[in-house]
This record gives structure tokens, C-alpha cells and sequence, in this order.
């Protein structure tokens, strides 16, 4: 029952800033409501007689149809749904984030702070389980966080202003950056090239 509540609520409240995140509220109600589900296909296989003189009776018939028909529709978009993802050549994670992933990994402290470019999928925190100055925005939006004066210190930074790290509210000891950014970091007195490779290069704060 209170899952059939929740259900009902969700399709008129969007608990979420954005709507498609409610979906995460209908993943459960889902998992729940498959088990009354569940229990009543058993119930129509297993309550009349499938047979009526040795050939199938009429009802046995419209019965396998309707569950048929059932399986179907609530497996035909899921199924969509892969078939359109296994054509999707999209990569998330290439051989250059995978090679730097492993250095940090290897390289660095697992409580060592990395001040990064604020992607969605950036592979510092998506492959090594080190933590960023500020990830994306849109994911600390979501969750109500106060991000504005970090992104401002992460913005200048970028832009080559090292000496906006002095700024930040906690001790960074490692930036990222896209190897094409070089020229915005070369032969700085606080910074120490300790990795590169043809997408990413890392300099130790010092």
C-alpha cells in the first residue's frame, strides 16, 4: 500500500530540481510492485485447470495469451531501450583517462585534494576515489550545495591565476588540467609537472 501511494504522489510532485530524477523514486516503487505482480500470474497459472480432456481448454488458452501479452509490455521498452544502447559508440572513459587514473591511484594519497576541470564524467573522480576542490556543477546544484565562490577560484585557476589557490577554504595538492591548457602553466614557481600524457597533465601544488 504505501508504495502504491508513493507511486500515485510521484506522478504529480517532482521531488527532484530535475523531473527526469524522479525516476529514482520509480525504481523502487518498481521493485516493490513487481512482487503483487508476481504473485498474481502465479495465482492465474496455477488457480483452473490448464487441460480439459486431454487438449487445452479455452480459458487455458486466453489465459497464456493475456500473460504473454503482459510479459511484453512490461518488457518491450527495456528492451528498446538496450537495443539502442548497444549502437551507441559513445566512450566515457578512454585509454588516456584509464592510464591517468592509475597514476593517481598509484602516485598520490588517497586524501589528496585535486582541482580539476568541472566535467560530469571527469575521470578523477569517476576511476581513482579522490576527491576534487569542486566537481560539476550540476550535481552539487541538485543537491543544494553553495558552490559559487569555489567555482570562481576553480574558474580563475584554469584561466592560469595559480595564485587563486591561496583563496581556497581547504589545502589543494594537485591540479589537472587538459594538456592543450599548458600554456597557461608553464615554469610557474608553485607548481611541479609530475605527469602527462596526450590528454592530461598534473602538476603537484608546492
Amino acid at each position: 500500500l504505501p508504495f502504491f501511494i508513493l507511486f500515485f504522489i510521484a506522478n504529480f510532485v517532482s521531488f527532484q530540481p530535475w523531473d527526469w530524477d524522479n525516476i529514482k523514486i520509480f525504481t523502487w516503487i518498481f521493485l516493490f510492485l513487481s512482487i503483487p505482480t508476481g504473485h498474481f500470474l502465479s495465482q492465474l497459472i496455477t488457480r483452473h485447470p490448464e487441460r480439459s480432456e486431454g487438449s487445452p481448454s479455452i480459458f487455458f488458452i486466453l489465459k497464456s495469451l493475456f500473460i504473454i501479452f503482459i510479459f511484453i509490455s512490461l518488457t518491450a521498452s527495456g528492451t528498446l531501450s538496450l537495443i539502442n544502447q548497444s549502437k551507441n559508440t559513445f566512450t566515457i572513459y578512454d585509454n588516456n583517462d584509464i592510464n591517468m587514473a592509475n597514476w593517481v591511484k598509484n602516485n598520490t594519497k588517497p586524501f589528496d585534494i585535486f582541482l580539476v576541470d568541472p566535467q560530469p564524467t571527469h575521470p578523477l573522480q569517476g576511476l581513482t576515489g579522490r576527491s576534487a576542490f569542486m566537481g560539476y556543477a550540476g550535481h552539487l546544484w541538485v543537491h543544494g550545495i553553495s558552490y559559487g565562490t569555489r567555482e570562481a577560484i576553480v574558474n580563475r585557476v584554469l584561466k592560469g591565476e595559480v595564485g587563486a589557490l591561496q583563496e581556497a577554504d581547504v589545502k589543494i595538492n594537485y591540479l589537472v588540467i587538459d594538456v592543450n591548457k599548458k600554456i597557461n602553466f608553464l615554469n610557474h614557481p608553485n607548481l611541479k609537472q609530475v605527469f602527462t600524457n596526450q590528454k592530461y597533465l598534473i602538476y603537484k601544488i608546492i
